[in-house]
Protein backbone atom coordinates (compact mmCIF):
# COMPACT_ATOMS: atom_id res chain seq x y z
CA UNK A 1 0.00 0.00 0.00
CA UNK A 2 1.70 3.35 -1.54
CA UNK A 3 -0.45 5.39 1.07
CA UNK A 4 1.09 5.69 4.81
CA UNK A 5 -1.45 4.67 7.55
CA UNK A 6 -1.28 7.47 10.55
CA UNK A 7 -2.30 4.90 13.98
CA UNK A 8 -3.25 7.55 17.08
CA UNK A 9 -2.25 6.13 20.65
CA UNK A 10 -3.99 7.81 23.59
CA UNK A 11 -3.63 6.21 26.81
CA UNK A 12 -5.40 7.23 30.26
CA UNK A 13 -3.02 6.47 33.00
CA UNK A 14 -2.58 6.16 37.12
CA UNK A 15 0.69 7.58 36.94
CA UNK A 16 3.10 9.87 34.49
CA UNK A 17 6.50 7.63 34.15
CA UNK A 18 7.03 4.79 31.45
CA UNK A 19 5.74 2.19 34.37
CA UNK A 20 2.67 4.29 34.58
CA UNK A 21 -0.25 1.98 35.73
CA UNK A 22 -2.58 2.30 32.74
CA UNK A 23 -6.68 2.40 32.76
CA UNK A 24 -7.37 2.69 29.24
CA UNK A 25 -5.81 2.19 25.79
CA UNK A 26 -7.32 4.06 22.41
CA UNK A 27 -6.02 3.02 19.45
CA UNK A 28 -7.45 4.52 15.88
CA UNK A 29 -6.15 4.24 12.16
CA UNK A 30 -6.28 6.19 9.36
CA UNK A 31 -7.99 3.17 7.33
CA UNK A 32 -10.82 3.09 9.77
CA UNK A 33 -9.79 0.67 12.39
CA UNK A 34 -11.04 2.06 16.18
CA UNK A 35 -11.17 0.30 19.37
CA UNK A 36 -10.23 0.67 23.36
CA UNK A 37 -8.91 -1.94 25.85
CA UNK A 38 -8.75 -1.88 29.60
CA UNK A 39 -6.17 -4.01 31.38
CA UNK A 40 -6.51 -5.60 34.89
CA UNK A 41 -5.47 -2.53 37.04
CA UNK A 42 -4.54 -5.36 39.83
CA UNK A 43 -2.20 -7.75 37.35
CA UNK A 44 -0.35 -4.49 36.51
CA UNK A 45 0.14 -3.72 40.31
CA UNK A 46 1.23 -6.58 40.61
CA UNK A 47 3.84 -6.92 38.26
CA UNK A 48 5.15 -3.61 39.37
CA UNK A 49 3.73 -0.80 37.67
CA UNK A 50 2.91 2.42 39.19
CA UNK A 51 -0.38 4.44 40.85
CA UNK A 52 1.10 8.09 41.23
CA UNK A 53 -1.22 9.81 43.94
CA UNK A 54 -1.37 12.76 42.20
CA UNK A 55 -2.44 11.64 39.12
CA UNK A 56 -5.30 9.13 41.36
CA UNK A 57 -6.33 12.20 42.65
CA UNK A 58 -6.79 14.16 39.64
CA UNK A 59 -9.18 11.19 38.15
CA UNK A 60 -11.07 11.59 41.69
CA UNK A 61 -11.43 15.76 40.87
CA UNK A 62 -13.10 14.53 37.01
CA UNK A 63 -16.42 14.41 36.32
CA UNK A 64 -18.59 11.59 35.93
CA UNK A 65 -18.37 11.55 31.95
CA UNK A 66 -15.12 11.14 32.33
CA UNK A 67 -14.96 8.43 35.17
CA UNK A 68 -17.61 6.03 33.10
CA UNK A 69 -15.41 6.42 29.50
CA UNK A 70 -12.73 4.58 31.86
CA UNK A 71 -15.61 1.44 32.36
CA UNK A 72 -14.81 -1.47 29.98
CA UNK A 73 -15.00 -4.84 29.57
CA UNK A 74 -11.57 -5.62 31.91
CA UNK A 75 -9.05 -8.10 30.49
CA UNK A 76 -5.68 -9.66 31.51
CA UNK A 77 -2.68 -7.68 30.82
CA UNK A 78 -1.45 -11.23 28.56
CA UNK A 79 -4.46 -10.19 26.77
CA UNK A 80 -3.89 -6.80 26.23
CA UNK A 81 -0.34 -7.34 25.27
CA UNK A 82 -2.01 -10.10 22.73
CA UNK A 83 -4.32 -7.94 21.37
CA UNK A 84 -1.53 -5.09 20.71
CA UNK A 85 0.93 -7.32 19.05
CA UNK A 86 -1.14 -8.69 16.77
CA UNK A 87 -2.53 -5.22 15.82
CA UNK A 88 0.90 -3.80 15.29
CA UNK A 89 2.35 -6.60 13.36
CA UNK A 90 -0.91 -6.53 11.26
CA UNK A 91 -0.25 -2.99 10.94
CA UNK A 92 3.23 -3.59 9.16
CA UNK A 93 1.89 -6.50 7.39
CA UNK A 94 -0.98 -5.07 5.83
CA UNK A 95 -0.11 -1.51 5.42
CA UNK A 96 3.71 -1.74 4.72
CA UNK A 97 4.24 2.12 6.12
CA UNK A 98 2.49 3.44 8.78
CA UNK A 99 3.07 6.20 11.23
CA UNK A 100 2.80 6.17 15.45
CA UNK A 101 1.05 9.84 16.28
CA UNK A 102 0.78 10.15 20.21
CA UNK A 103 0.08 13.40 22.33
CA UNK A 104 2.86 13.61 22.63
CA UNK A 105 4.97 10.30 21.71
CA UNK A 106 7.29 11.02 24.87
CA UNK A 107 4.14 10.22 26.72
CA UNK A 108 1.94 7.66 25.19
CA UNK A 109 4.78 5.69 23.06
CA UNK A 110 6.80 5.47 26.13
CA UNK A 111 4.35 4.26 28.02
CA UNK A 112 2.48 1.79 25.68
CA UNK A 113 5.89 0.25 24.06
CA UNK A 114 6.87 -0.19 28.10
CA UNK A 115 3.74 -1.81 28.89
CA UNK A 116 3.75 -4.64 25.92
CA UNK A 117 7.83 -4.78 26.40
CA UNK A 118 9.20 -2.66 23.80
CA UNK A 119 7.44 -0.77 20.83
CA UNK A 120 6.59 -2.73 17.90
CA UNK A 121 7.50 0.27 15.37
CA UNK A 122 11.14 2.22 14.92
CA UNK A 123 11.46 5.81 16.41
CA UNK A 124 11.52 7.35 13.02
CA UNK A 125 7.63 6.38 12.34
CA UNK A 126 6.62 8.38 15.76
CA UNK A 127 5.02 11.84 15.42
CA UNK A 128 3.52 14.43 17.68
CA UNK A 129 0.35 15.33 17.67
CA UNK A 130 0.77 18.62 20.11
CA UNK A 131 3.63 19.47 16.89
CA UNK A 132 0.76 19.22 14.36
CA UNK A 133 -2.03 20.92 16.46
CA UNK A 134 0.51 23.74 16.82
CA UNK A 135 -0.04 24.78 12.97
CA UNK A 136 -3.76 24.19 13.25
CA UNK A 137 -6.98 26.92 14.16
CA UNK A 138 -8.43 24.87 16.59
CA UNK A 139 -8.06 21.25 18.13
CA UNK A 140 -10.86 18.93 17.54
CA UNK A 141 -12.60 18.21 20.97
CA UNK A 142 -13.23 14.58 22.01
CA UNK A 143 -16.88 13.09 22.08
CA UNK A 144 -16.02 12.19 25.55
CA UNK A 145 -12.98 13.83 27.77
CA UNK A 146 -10.53 11.89 28.96
CA UNK A 147 -12.37 8.63 27.00
CA UNK A 148 -8.92 7.11 25.84
CA UNK A 149 -10.76 6.43 22.34
CA UNK A 150 -12.68 9.87 22.14
CA UNK A 151 -9.11 11.14 22.28
CA UNK A 152 -7.51 8.71 19.91
CA UNK A 153 -9.93 9.83 17.41
CA UNK A 154 -10.11 13.78 18.41
CA UNK A 155 -6.12 12.97 17.36
CA UNK A 156 -6.35 11.06 14.16
CA UNK A 157 -9.01 13.92 12.98
CA UNK A 158 -6.41 16.79 13.56
CA UNK A 159 -3.74 14.57 12.01
CA UNK A 160 -6.34 14.36 8.99
CA UNK A 161 -6.58 17.99 8.85
CA UNK A 162 -2.94 18.45 9.51
CA UNK A 163 -1.64 16.74 6.77
CA UNK A 164 -4.64 18.88 4.07
CA UNK A 165 -3.13 21.94 5.41
CA UNK A 166 0.47 20.93 4.54
CA UNK A 167 -0.25 18.95 1.39
CA UNK A 168 -0.16 21.33 -1.31
CA UNK A 169 3.04 22.41 0.12
CA UNK A 170 4.37 18.61 0.35
CA UNK A 171 3.51 17.88 -3.29
CA UNK A 172 4.03 20.81 -4.84
CA UNK A 173 7.28 21.24 -6.42
CA UNK A 174 7.44 24.68 -7.06
CA UNK A 175 5.82 26.99 -4.01
CA UNK A 176 4.80 30.44 -4.95
CA UNK A 177 4.75 33.29 -3.09
CA UNK A 178 1.25 32.56 -1.82
CA UNK A 179 1.61 29.30 -1.00
CA UNK A 180 4.64 29.72 1.50
CA UNK A 181 3.31 32.81 3.14
CA UNK A 182 0.20 30.44 4.03
CA UNK A 183 2.77 27.68 5.92
CA UNK A 184 4.68 31.47 7.75
CA UNK A 185 0.88 32.75 8.56
CA UNK A 186 0.59 29.52 10.41
CA UNK A 187 3.67 28.67 12.38
CA UNK A 188 4.17 32.49 12.82
CA UNK A 189 0.67 32.07 14.84
CA UNK A 190 2.00 29.30 16.34
CA UNK A 191 4.54 31.11 18.10
CA UNK A 192 2.01 33.28 19.83
CA UNK A 193 3.21 36.55 17.43
CA UNK A 194 0.26 38.31 16.06
CA UNK A 195 0.25 37.95 12.04
CA UNK A 196 -0.51 41.83 11.46
CA UNK A 197 3.09 42.51 13.27
CA UNK A 198 5.03 41.11 10.47
CA UNK A 199 4.07 42.90 6.50
CA UNK A 200 3.96 40.40 3.48
CA UNK A 201 6.38 42.86 1.68
CA UNK A 202 8.96 41.98 4.90
CA UNK A 203 8.43 38.51 4.50
CA UNK A 204 9.03 38.36 0.40
CA UNK A 205 12.47 40.48 1.44
CA UNK A 206 13.62 36.91 2.88
CA UNK A 207 12.19 34.59 0.29
CA UNK A 208 15.30 32.89 -0.45
CA UNK A 209 16.17 31.81 3.47
CA UNK A 210 12.69 31.10 3.43
CA UNK A 211 12.19 28.97 0.33
CA UNK A 212 15.38 27.12 1.38
CA UNK A 213 13.73 25.59 4.60
CA UNK A 214 10.59 24.95 2.47
CA UNK A 215 12.46 22.97 0.29
CA UNK A 216 13.98 20.82 3.73
CA UNK A 217 10.28 20.61 5.09
CA UNK A 218 8.90 19.25 1.67
CA UNK A 219 11.78 16.41 1.14
CA UNK A 220 11.57 15.44 4.96
CA UNK A 221 7.38 14.95 4.01
CA UNK A 222 8.18 13.04 1.18
CA UNK A 223 10.93 10.84 3.33
CA UNK A 224 8.07 10.16 5.97
CA UNK A 225 4.78 10.67 4.39
CA UNK A 226 3.21 14.37 5.77
CA UNK A 227 5.81 14.59 9.02
CA UNK A 228 7.93 17.63 9.55
CA UNK A 229 10.27 17.43 12.72
CA UNK A 230 10.61 19.44 15.63
CA UNK A 231 13.88 21.02 14.35
CA UNK A 232 12.55 21.67 11.05
CA UNK A 233 9.99 23.75 11.97
CA UNK A 234 12.43 25.59 14.32
CA UNK A 235 14.15 26.54 11.71
CA UNK A 236 11.31 27.74 9.36
CA UNK A 237 10.19 30.14 13.11
CA UNK A 238 14.15 31.42 12.96
CA UNK A 239 13.54 32.67 9.34
CA UNK A 240 10.51 34.28 10.40
CA UNK A 241 11.80 35.70 13.73
CA UNK A 242 14.73 36.97 11.42
CA UNK A 243 12.44 38.46 9.30
CA UNK A 244 11.49 40.53 11.97
CA UNK A 245 8.07 38.89 12.60
CA UNK A 246 8.95 37.16 15.94
CA UNK A 247 11.20 38.25 18.99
Amino acid sequence: MSQVIDISIDLETLAMGPDAVILAIGIADSNGVAFSITPSVAEQVAEGRVIDDNTLHWWLRQDDAARDALIGKLISVAKAREILHDFFREAADEYGDYLVWGNSPGFDCEILGDFIGGKPWRFYQERDVRTAREILDERTQPRVAHSALSDAEAQLEDVRRYRELVAPVAGDATIDNSSLLGLVDRIHTAAGDPLGKMMPGELVEHIREQRKVLFQIREEMRRTGGGISTDTLGSLQAVIIAAGGGE
